[in-house]
């Protein structure tokens, strides 16, 4: 029976998504989406039967502006019905984390799927919210409510009352 990373591996290879072996557990691998471009790690652990999948924001927010974009993740994670933003407050990496356990049961083409997909199509939507309140153009506040209004372009965010 193949591990969880050798399964995981080969869901990889069957969408054709290139990627970079990190380890016996971690690969990592590029995506690009309508905002922009990130790393992303997979994680598998078949001692406790679970797989993580990251979204890495490209940049480390700033010091002083760790606590705006620590808001904005907040007030995001709070309507996330699946997955979660992280920042880590000391070096201000921030990623985007769908997980799933599977003990009892068998990672599938279609559970990687959604968990990888639901994954990027997040990170995807909140990018440049995440740049913009990270480089202090808008309050958290703002930029979450024009994104859930849908009034968020990516082309800027001159929509916003600032």
């Amino acid at each position: 029976m193949p591990t969880l990373y050798e399964t995981v591996k080969r869901f990889f290879d069957a969408t054709d998504w290139a990627y970079e072996e990190l380890g016996d557990d971690m690969l990592m691998t590029t995506f690009g989406g309508e905002r922009g471009e990130w790393h992303c790690v997979a994680q598998t652990s078949d001692d406790t039967h679970q797989f993580v999948f990251y979204s890495i924001f490209p940049d480390a927010v700033i010091d002083r502006r760790r606590d705006h974009v620590m808001e904005f993740l907040t007030r995001v994670n709070y309507g996330l019905a699946v997955g979660n933003f992280e920042i880590d407050l000391d070096d201000g990496e921030v990623r985007f984390k769908t997980s799933i356990d599977i003990e009892g049961s068998e990672l599938t083409l279609e559970l990687w799927r959604h968990i990888v997909y639901l994954n990027v199509t997040t990170m995807d939507t909140y990018f440049h919210g995440i740049g913009a309140v990270a480089d202090g153009e808008c309050t958290a506040r703002e930029m979450v409510a024009a994104i859930e209004a849908d009034e968020f372009s990516p082309e800027g965010i001159d929509k916003l009352d600032n």
